[in-house]
């Protein structure tokens, strides 16, 4: 016999309410988490298509100009207002420029899944890589002369930095 609770039925009801609140309980922070993560990384994503916008204008009239001192530039400060890393690639998937992550250009950085930069899409994915440590956030946008794209920026930054900022909002709470 138990000596902290009787063997009744109101010991039993208690016990088999508090299992059912702490399931529920789990169950409910499990979607609220999973709901906020969503949140998040889609704010983020929108945040960094709202800043990268209006720089890729200046990237497009630099590739006219075909001035890449001014484009490496641009690339620069897109990379630096996201806080993360940025990148150029042509038609065909290759790293034409990046930064500040300067690769070696003799290996002929191939990125993968590019096609829809090029068919004047916008991508949003979350991607592992062997360039990267951490798993990263990918934002995609093309970068267009008229009716078709030439080139397709890249922003990268951290996935950890996301989940980071939806852990300080939720002490803020």
């Amino acid at each position: 016999m138990n000596k902290f609770l009787p063997n009744t039925l109101f010991s039993k009801i208690f016990i088999r309410f508090i299992l059912i609140s702490l399931i529920v309980i789990l169950i409910f922070g499990s979607v609220l988490i999973y709901y906020f993560k969503g949140f998040f990384f889609d704010k983020r994503e929108e945040e960094i298509i709202t800043n990268t916008s209006s720089i890729i204008s200046f990237i497009k009239q630099s590739s006219l100009e075909e001035d890449f001192g001014i484009i490496k530039n641009w690339i620069r400060i897109v990379a630096n207002i996201n806080e993360g890393q940025a990148w150029l690639i042509d038609q065909n998937g290759y790293l034409v420029m990046s930064y500040p992550f300067n690769m070696n250009m003799n290996n002929q950085v191939l990125f993968q899944n590019y096609e829809k930069i090029f068919e004047g899409k916008i991508i949003r994915q979350r991607v592992q890589s062997q360039h990267f440590d951490n798993p990263m956030l990918l934002v995609g946008m093309p970068v267009d002369n008229e009716d078709q794209p030439d080139y397709g920026l890249l922003i990268f930054i951290p996935a950890t930095e996301v989940k980071i900022q939806l852990l300080i909002k939720f002490k803020k709470l």
